[in-house]
């Protein structure tokens, strides 16, 4: 399946209605025959009833076919990726995990 994924400038801070997220960075990670498109950031929810807490995250678009190649009305760009299917998951997974101090992987 071929989607589009909408970057989210780093260091932006998004509020949500118990917390915020905010985007690290984004990395290309070689993987089988081309790359993936990973972004790393990290979760605070600190206006909860019930508690504060966090996590680090990775959220996977997937692998990399148009890197960055339009720009919308906003400004913001885009690139198109191709998902991952179950097995290539759980493979990435693992790599990343190895990588990088993350508490969760998201993949599209």
């Amino acid at each position: 399946m071929i989607k589009d994924y909408k970057h989210i400038e780093a260091g932006k801070e998004i509020r949500f209605i118990s917390g915020f997220y905010e985007v690290e960075e984004e990395k290309k990670i070689k993987f089988k025959d081309g790359e993936v498109l990973v972004i790393i950031g990290h979760a605070i929810v600190d206006t909860s009833c019930c508690g504060m807490g966090g996590c680090r995250y990775a959220l996977v678009p997937g692998k990399i076919r148009k890197f960055r190649y339009k720009r919308d009305e906003d400004g913001s760009e885009w690139t198109e990726v191709e998902v991952l299917n179950p097995q290539e998951k759980a493979e990435f997974e693992k790599i990343l995990k190895k990588a990088e101090v993350i508490n969760q992987v998201i993949f599209w």
